[in-house]
């Protein structure tokens, strides 16, 4: 689907996966063989899945056959790559246990706390990052097959500026609102004032890196495009020995905050020595553009904090914090107030990262799918 640049089929596919699960688990809960019923949601899930996405490749022209092509050079050279791709998903899955292992032989309730906060900060990263970059990534592959280095050098430049636009001001707001976040998501029920605290500490050090973590996606898959596997598998397995080295070394001085600190560094390492390796592809990704971006959008996001912490403060002096749907105003009036001190600062800027966004909304609402250049049209398939 993503080679045809079709994204919505593609997009359905996981939540009819969740769907399974949870169907699976709400059946558990009136049955007195619960596991297996969870097992079989997970299988429905991953048919449903499956089959969406097969509905949407014979749409697409594609038929279904039976057969064992190993002698098709494509077929072999498919294989080729898939290795270290495969290596590549089985490091981030191990390095993900051995810190839930860390975590493990901390306080009780650390691997929740843990897991809890990694979900929450991992929703920016999803919503913007890897949607951007799968939005990207065709356009990649038509350039590498083209060997045409100045589209591919457009499109990722500017793709990694408009992650940035957005990523910025979610990190001041997840920085600044991280206590009521976790409140809102997580204190509740058996979920304590001092988990939360807890939590929302690991939560500012994961918010650090959403900047790393977001752009990561981008430029593994500027790899993918170029066939290559080998060096997003290494440099992968370089930040994992950083992570568990960093995280081995900080947790008995800080406890489980030390597994997001470490992460954060790990995560930053990553992306540097992707974009350093990435000059093997492209020569040039504006790096003077991107500069006067960065510039623009962190004085946009210092004025978008100041908002922020000026209304967080003025609400909670007329508001008791006490309830749930207090702390929910609390963050979408804070956050609200300063999101919008960000868009009216960057337009008094003229930032050009603005001008994309506010056309994409308007292509969006008012239904207009006017062509675009090749390097906007990643802007323009995710918002």
């Amino acid at each position: 689907m993503q080679s045809f640049k079709r994204f919505t089929l593609y997009s359905i596919a996981p939540l009819l996966y969740n769907i399974g699960i949870i169907g699976g688990t709400l059946v558990a809960g009136y049955s007195s063989d619960n596991v297996m019923w969870v097992a079989w949601g997970v299988v429905l899930g991953a048919l449903l899945h499956l089959m969406l996405q097969m509905v949407g490749a014979v749409h697409s022209g594609w038929r279904p056959r039976w057969g064992m092509a190993f002698k098709d050079a494509d077929v072999r050279a498919m294989f080729g790559l898939m290795g270290p791709r495969v290596l590549g998903l089985a490091i981030t899955q191990i390095n993900l246990i051995v810190m839930t292992a860390i975590a493990s032989v901390l306080s009780i309730g650390s691997v929740s706390i843990f897991h809890f906060a990694n979900n929450i900060q991992y929703v920016p990263v999803g919503v913007i990052g890897v949607a951007f970059a799968i939005a990207v990534f065709p356009h990649l592959s038509d350039a590498a097959n083209d060997n045409n280095q100045k589209v591919m050098a457009r499109s990722v430049s500017q793709t990694t500026r408009s992650i940035l636009f957005l990523i910025i001001p979610i990190t001041v707001v997840m920085l600044l609102l991280r206590t009521q976040i976790v409140r809102v998501v997580l204190g509740a029920g058996v979920f304590g004032w001092n988990e939360t605290i807890i939590a929302a500490t690991m939560l500012g050090y994961f918010a650090l890196s959403l900047f790393a973590q977001s752009l990561t996606p981008l430029y593994v898959r500027v790899f993918f495009a170029n066939k290559n596997t080998v060096i997003p598998t290494l440099i992968a397995l370089l930040t994992a020995f950083v992570n568990v080295a960093f995280a081995l070394w900080w947790t008995p001085k800080f406890g489980v905050t030390g597994i997001a600190m470490a992460f954060s560094l790990s995560a930053c390492v990553q992306c540097v020595l992707l974009w350093i390796a990435l000059r093997v592809y492209v020569a040039s990704l504006d790096e003077l553009r991107l500069l006067r971006m960065l510039v623009t959008s962190v004085g946009a996001a210092l004025v978008a904090g100041l908002m922020i912490q000026a209304v967080k403060e003025l609400y909670g002096t007329f508001i008791p914090l006490r309830t749930f749907l207090a702390v929910v105003g609390q963050i979408f009036v804070a956050g609200g107030a300063g999101m919008t001190a960000y868009l009216v600062t960057a337009w008094a800027f003229k930032s050009e990262e603005y001008e994309w966004f506010v056309a994409a909304i308007r292509r969006k609402l008012f239904c207009k799918y006017a062509a675009v250049e090749s390097g906007d049209e990643a802007l323009d398939m995710t918002v």
